[in-house]
């Protein structure tokens, strides 16, 4: 069933271009024996005709229209040859097989003895190499072009041979330096692994040192345009986790102009450009760039792929960052009728959602339901990463989460629960030596509440909560933790008696007034 319902879901990922792309290939692929006995097009349009998968119906439609005898075998062929088809579709669009048809061409040429024509041949193929920095394939290139030097005698042999060993020396440059900065991204990502936030001296030491690397003083040093990205990656990086949120801004616009700039990578690379505008937004974000969000929201809305995992992977961008902008401008009801459509969508895409993307949306859905009102749809979107196993894999969104579970429950005032979840929260976090200040802060407030009954000393520990979280926030390793949620307005929506989103609307006129 399992393998039936996959050929189901792979004929219905297609994209218009893929499907009549393969009904040409399958013509052009049958050896005239399976073509009285077996009619992929046939099966593939019944298939496709399908709102949901329905084998029963289909085995009817099928037999109505076609004498098969051994569907289940038809089925897997059938499958095999989708991919075969999407393997060449899509490597006819890749540069790679630019380059390797034109190389092709210049073989042919030789073999005819029209040489200048190969000439003109191979140097459009270094062109388009050169200009997407396929530097093995301007190589590859390079020692063809040797060759006919020496066996076409063409003009100079001794100067052209030279020419091109010069030209070698400074692309294997470029490769070395390439390769330089790619080891520095990695080893960056090593120190991240895991984690949004670096809370300790250790790690923001390592990181600190190879932004001391001589490559990363000026970006002269950047031989590539990989190697400029990764520059202005690791800065933007460095920036960040310091607390100096305007110059990250400022690196990672640096950084998104080089790709705008060269349009070229954003359809080589869509992946790697969406992961990059993602990052762009959230830094624009807390450098309170509001006004970017809606367009780069769009920008990413509009990357056309037909890739499932890239489409994922949109999805999830948009619908984070919807829910921040519309919470920042204090529009919940917009933000409530987002979460109605991630509920809807969420479906066809949260089981093959990777852990890092489904925390995102499971913590933003659960800060805007919080922001809201709407305490039990909060729970539920917390719960999700609470009841999660791979815990290693996002630990500071395991520990967010349970730190929030406490302050939703403390407004549903369910004191018995509370109570359970103080000590489950504390114990998860010791364990895992993730107990920092903020969160030590928090349960400490915590088991201190459910003893209070009386509202005048509920309301001094607010108060003397409230200092303590101002001091906690001039920490820049706990700085960080503040920015996920204001735990400074909740306390003093608390304090003043005021709904939460009501004071986050009020700190935000009163500070476009000051602007």
């Amino acid at each position: 069933m399992e393998t039936r319902e996959q050929l189901f879901k792979l004929i219905k990922s297609l994209s218009k271009n893929e499907k009549r792309y393969f009904k040409v290939f399958a013509q052009k692929n049958d050896d005239g024996e399976t073509k009285s006995q077996f009619n992929y097009v046939m099966l593939f349009d019944a298939i496709d005709g399908q709102k949901n998968f329905d084998d029963e119906k289909l085995k009817v439609m099928v037999k109505s229209k076609l004498q098969i005898t051994h569907l289940p075998v038809l089925k897997n062929q059938l499958f095999e040859l989708i991919l075969k088809s999407l393997s060449e579709y899509h490597r006819k669009k890749s540069i790679d097989f630019k380059i390797n048809d034109m190389i092709g061409s210049v073989k042919l040429l030789q073999q005819k003895g029209l040489f200048k024509q190969a000439v003109k041949y191979l140097a459009k193929a270094f062109d388009i190499a050169t200009k997407h920095e396929k530097m093995t394939r301007m190589l590859e290139i390079l020692e063809i072009e040797k060759e006919m030097i020496v066996d076409m005698r063409m003009g100079d042999i001794k100067h052209g041979l030279n020419k091109i060993m010069d030209e070698e020396k400074l692309i294997v440059e470029k490769l070395n330096n390439k390769s330089l900065f790619m080891s520095l991204f990695f080893e960056s990502q090593k120190v991240l692994k895991n984690e949004k936030y670096i809370r300790s001296d250790d790690k923001m030491g390592t990181l600190k040192k190879l932004l001391q690397n001589e490559l990363m003083q000026d970006t002269s040093s950047a031989k590539t345009l990989y190697s400029l990205n990764s520059f202005y990656e690791l800065h933007s990086i460095y920036l960040w986790i310091i607390n100096e949120t305007e110059d990250a801004y400022k690196t990672k616009r640096k950084q998104i102009s080089i790709w705008e700039q060269n349009e070229w990578m954003i359809n080589e690379y869509k992946k790697n450009y969406i992961i990059l505008v993602s990052d762009f937004l959230y830094i624009a974000y807390h450098a309170g760039k509001l006004k970017e969000l809606p367009k780069y929201i769009n920008i990413l809305k509009n990357v056309e792929t037909y890739d499932v995992e890239l489409k994922q992977k949109i999805f999830t961008e948009t619908s984070v960052f919807s829910l921040i902008y519309y919470q920042q401008i204090i529009d919940y009801t917009t933000c409530l009728d987002i979460l109605k459509n991630i509920k809807t969508e969420l479906p066809l895409f949260e089981k093959s959602l990777n852990i890092e993307d489904s925390c995102r949306i499971f913590i933003s859905s659960s800060l805007i339901a919080y922001g809201g009102e709407d305490y039990k749809q909060a729970v539920f979107w917390i719960n999700k990463i609470i009841n999660m196993r791979e815990v290693e894999m996002r630990e500071d969104a395991h520990c967010f989460a349970r730190i929030f579970n406490l302050i939703i429950h403390l407004e549903l005032d369910d004191g018995f629960y509370l109570e359970y979840a103080i000590n489950s929260t504390y114990r998860f976090l010791n364990k895992r030596e993730k107990l920092f200040t903020v969160e030590k802060a928090i349960i400490k407030f915590m088991k201190n509440y459910i003893s209070l009954g009386d509202e005048k000393k509920i309301n001094n520990a607010y108060i003397n909560f409230k200092k303590e979280l101002l001091k906690i926030q001039e920490d820049p390793y706990e700085k960080k933790f503040f920015k996920i949620f204001d735990f400074i307005t909740w306390v003093e929506s608390k304090i003043e008696n005021i709904h939460y989103k009501d004071l986050l609307k009020l700190k935000k006129q009163k500070t476009a007034q000051v602007d």
